[in-house]
């Protein structure tokens, strides 16, 4: 009697305007963990996900079958590999994500018996968002330190207490003047 007042209840409350919390019965039996190498990658390249499948008290869960597929694409070409793969003992595997031809969300929906997620990539035009090594920036040339009379430029700096004195070397080098030919 007491379940149905309060589901009478929870019924005026929700003609009311208010709103009722609501949860899956049964419980979800776990989680699907997905990371991918880069968030953000350039169309037309690949990554790798990795997947981590874990029970409801966080430990992983070994050797289960799992499908993967590509559920929403900005464009087309979009692709994952394999579509069908097991996780290792410790849960885990690792799949490839080809991006497609055009830049966008990139959704990846992960089923592993009755546990399923879906994980978004953001995947943008041009090139990475992330440099490689060989592309990394790098320091700006300084030149070879000569300039046109032949000298290194030498700065100095001289502090005695109280005094603070900075110069060149230039200015105590000898002129050297230029007799006319």
């Amino acid at each position: 009697m007491r379940s149905l007042k309060l589901l009478i209840l929870g019924a005026v409350f929700a003609g009311l305007g208010g709103s009722i919390a609501l949860a899956q019965y049964p419980a979800p039996g776990g989680n699907i963990l997905l990371t991918p190498s880069n968030p953000t990658p350039p169309t037309g390249s690949s990554i790798s996900v990795a997947v981590t499948v874990r029970d409801a008290a966080g430990q992983p869960i070994g050797q289960t079958n799992c499908t993967a597929a590509v559920a929403a694409q900005p464009g087309s070409g979009a692709a994952v590999l394999p579509a069908s793969f097991q996780t290792g003992a410790t849960g885990q595997a690792t799949l490839s994500v080809q991006t497609g031809d055009a830049a966008g969300e990139l959704r990846i929906q992960v089923n592993c018996g009755t546990i399923s997620t879906a994980g978004v990539v953001q995947v943008t035009a041009g090139t990475s968002a992330q440099p490689t090594p060989d592309t990394a920036p790098k320091p700006p040339a300084t030149g070879t330190g000569g300039d046109d009379s032949g000298t290194t430029p030498v700065l100095w700096l001289v502090v005695v207490p109280g005094i603070l004195l900075l110069g060149s070397a230039a200015a105590f080098a000898p002129s050297r003047r230029r007799r006319g030919v």
